[in-house]
């Protein structure tokens, strides 16, 4: 459709591209629609090749292929056009992403409560390989697609793309370079570690978020003050939210992720230091104070319903690494929680298919990507 309309189908109606499609995901989108280029992989999106132009060799083209719709991504403010926030592998890092939406004075969304101008990170996939130790070596097919055998002895590559964990001769690849390490186990407990570590921060960005919201609800701060909360409060949830959607949990980049993470809670920390919220800062790399600790510890308020259920859940124990749906108290549906933009159809929000995630109330789900790139997320199922 981007083909034969051009960009004017981005700020078409959701249902009438919708009632177009056919194939979300074909052979046209990784190969092109040459029937001769004998299985030779093509970039199709537009928008790769205006991000990247000349950059576009300088990537795999197994992982580019995939990197067109696993990938973060906005909506230009003119057009709603999907576009990538970076012109090369260089600019492909959290920060460098960050500075690219600041400078051009872009955010998803508006929050009600607090003010802030908040970013949705969409699913980060091939940028947070692209800085991973295994891209030099590995591409998205050698991972995720292994090879096959027809009845003729013809051999080929998978197009069900498997999780390696879950693919006997995909772990057999791995011991190349991991010997006879358990590699199952080994990818599980960085998973485990880097969920536990989400739903922390998650939790504490939450409370953060609450405590800015209140300052603002106060009417006793002044503009530049609750600024330089803002801006924390954005770029926390920013780094948070850049580990959060992308579907490996740490599988893909565990110190990308762990980064992030120690980011957010740094960010978190100095917006709490300044709405005064005495919060026991958490080592780098290690898990974040819990949930409890954080309803405790929050500033003074008056003793609601809400908050006396609050900290009785906390004194009741939940788990460590804490329980965001249990902990939150229920939110009235605000313009807080609209989405972040209304573009087209149709690849889908990866984050829409995750697990339940940490009531932050900063995670507004951006709606979807353009007809043509298809829903690359339902085919990566089941994940690690």
């Amino acid at each position: 459709m981007i083909a034969e309309n051009g960009v004017a189908v981005y700020s078409m109606p959701f249902d009438e591209v919708m009632a177009q499609m056919t194939n979300n995901i074909s052979c046209y989108t990784c190969h092109g629609a040459d029937d001769g280029n004998g299985g030779a992989m093509v970039v199709t999106h537009q928008y790769v090749n205006e991000a990247l132009g000349d950059n576009v060799s300088t990537i795999k083209p197994a992982t580019l292929s995939c990197g067109q719709c696993h990938i973060e991504y906005y909506f230009t403010p003119e057009e709603s056009e999907t576009m990538m926030p970076y012109h090369g592998v260089d600019g492909m890092t959290p920060e460098a992403i960050l500075a690219y939406y600041d400078d051009l004075g872009f955010a998803d969304w508006t929050q009600e409560s607090t003010g802030t101008r908040m970013l949705k990170a969409q699913h980060p996939e091939m940028e947070t390989v692209m800085h991973g130790k295994h891209a030099a070596l590995l591409s998205c097919a050698d991972c995720h697609m292994p090879t096959e055998t027809t009845d003729t002895g013809v051999e080929y590559l998978s197009h069900m793309l498997v999780s390696p964990l879950e693919n006997e001769q995909l772990l057999n690849s791995c011991a190349r370079c991991h010997g006879d390490t358990d590699m199952v186990a080994f990818v599980r407990g960085i998973q485990a570690d880097v969920t536990a570590r989400e739903t922390e921060t998650g939790n504490r960005l939450s409370a953060m978020k609450d405590a800015l919201a209140d300052a603002v609800a106060s009417g006793a701060w002044s503009e530049d003050d609750l600024n330089a909360v803002r801006k924390l409060h954005r770029e926390a949830q920013w780094f948070f939210d850049f580990c959060y959607v992308e579907n490996s949990e740490g599988a893909h980049n565990t110190a990308l992720a762990n980064r992030c993470l120690d980011t957010s809670n740094a960010k978190i920390d100095e917006a709490l230091a300044l709405l005064g919220v005495a919060v026991e800062t958490p080592a780098a790399g290690t898990q974040s104070a819990t949930s409890a600790d954080v309803v405790r510890l929050m500033r003074q308020r008056p003793a609601t319903s809400e908050t006396v259920e609050a900290e009785a859940e906390a004194e009741a124990g939940p788990a460590a690494t804490g329980d965001a749906t249990r902990m939150m108290r229920p939110r009235p549906a605000t313009g807080e929680t609209a989405e972040a933009g209304a573009g087209p159809a149709a690849t889908g929000d990866a984050t829409r298919m995750m697990r339940p995630r940490p009531a932050t109330g900063e995670t507004a789900e951006a709606e979807a990507e353009p007809a043509a790139t298809g829903d690359a997320t339902r085919m990566m199922r089941p994940r690690p």
